[in-house]
């Protein structure tokens, strides 16, 4: 969910159970065992888990539809959060079944699903059925949750981070569980959606400063975006199709919030200056229109561009090694971004007289960023002292083919 409450004040849950010394020798049979309203059944003569990342050869070709050079095993799960919109489950199931990993040789244990639903709602069961019975090979599972009246809380806000909380917390009691990617009934999923988490958990495993990866890019509009491959680090917490791993959950769960969960994890209190990663073309798009933010920003999300065939890319987690630590990112762009040329005059009708490829604008202050964020259409929001996207202060996208970088002064 995008589009918080400005101004939340959530309370935070005082004993979610999150169980934070998980066996170090899993069953490799185990499922998702829950405490919860519906078993989860693991799935039939599962192999053995192995902590490592099957690898295969890169393919140079960038836009192939290959075979990945990294895999995501069954020490990973899919949640789908819903609660009552059933055309927009199908329309989000519809394409996770279409772009969903296959069984191989090296990878006999593909990612598992859990679809989590917050209520009884047979027409949703229904999408669910239809949706997975082309695909009998994906260890599938539905998920009915029960919420209180003091979970539902006063708003949609509140039951979103209790249905959150509950399937977080129902995935990671499986001890063989290392990361969850947790997707909305409204974001439907990019052909290389799969690829980009498989070649970023490694990174996201190994590296401490890393708190989370995102298939969201906030300034992902058409006309903003052009590398197929770029991918970047930010402070920025992005949301709308995210990866998490299991240390952050046993950090954060037992003190999960009963409301506005996305702006709790970016306050300084949980992010402790950690670091998401992030595509530049955004490889979920969100297509709600009603729901808990109401179609707010509607101005931007109704153009952000969702990578498709022509995008498609060999994601791998060598090629992105440059992302793989603070040091090495830092040396790759934030020395870029020094070198790139000022633009004298901060909005695109100087931009056109520039030459240069890359250019930077410098700001001072907050109301010079907003101006010059608004000067080329980018967003100006930001959330506990963050701008959406930015990395040490600075935000780049594209305009006619130049690369733009605003960054702060004395950068």
């Amino acid at each position: 969910n995008p589009n918080p409450n400005p101004n939340p004040n959530p309370n935070p849950n005082p004993n979610p159970n999150p169980n934070p010394n998980p066996n170090p020798n899993p069953n490799p049979n185990a499922g998702l065992v829950p405490k919860a309203d519906v078993v989860l059944k693991p799935k039939p003569n599962a192999e053995p888990l192995h902590p490592t990342y099957p690898k295969r050869a890169p393919n140079a070709n960038p836009n192939p539809n290959p075979e990945p050079a990294d895999v995501l095993d069954a020490s990973t799960v899919l949640a789908i959060i819903g609660h009552n919109r059933d055309a927009y489950l199908g329309r989000c199931l519809g394409k996770v079944v279409e772009h969903y990993p296959r069984e191989t040789a090296t990878n006999p244990n593909i990612v598992r699903l859990a679809v989590s639903i917050d209520g009884d709602f047979p027409k949703m069961r229904a999408v669910y059925d239809k949706a997975l019975a082309s695909r009998p090979d994906i260890p599938a599972e539905y998920v009915q949750h029960t919420m209180t009246a003091a979970e539902r809380g006063p708003s949609g806000y509140y039951a979103l981070s209790a249905h959150f909380r509950k399937i977080l917390t129902r995935v990671f009691q499986d001890a063989s569980v290392q990361r969850v990617i947790l997707l909305e009934e409204d974001l439907e999923i990019a052909p290389d959606f799969f690829d980009w988490f498989a070649a970023t958990a490694p990174l996201l495993d190994t590296d401490p400063k890393l708190m989370a990866v995102s298939a969201w890019n906030d300034n992902g509009m058409r006309g903003y975006v052009q590398e197929a491959g770029a991918a970047y680090r930010s402070d920025f917490f992005p949301g709308l199709g995210w990866m998490m791993p299991r240390r952050i959950w046993e950090e954060l769960g037992s003190r999960w919030p009963a409301g506005y969960w996305d702006d709790w994890l970016r306050e300084p209190e949980q992010r402790r200056d950690r670091h998401f990663l992030r595509p530049e073309i955004c490889r979920t798009l969100h297509y709600g229109q009603k729901g808990t933010s109401g179609g707010q920003y509607g101005a931007y999300l109704n153009k952000i561009q969702l990578a498709g065939e022509s995008e498609r890319h060999a994601w791998s987690s060598a090629e992105l090694a440059h992302l793989g630590s603070e040091a090495s990112w830092d040396a790759a762009y934030l020395d870029r971004v020094r070198r790139a040329p000022a633009l004298s005059s901060p909005n695109k009708n100087a931009l056109a007289s520039v030459a240069e490829a890359e250019v930077r604008v410098t700001y001072g202050s907050d109301g010079e960023f907003i101006r010059i964020a608004k000067a080329f259409g980018v967003m100006d929001n930001e959330k506990a002292g963050i701008w959406r996207t930015a990395y040490k202060g600075v935000v780049s996208f594209w305009v006619d083919r130049r690369k733009v970088h605003i960054a702060p002064a004395g950068l």
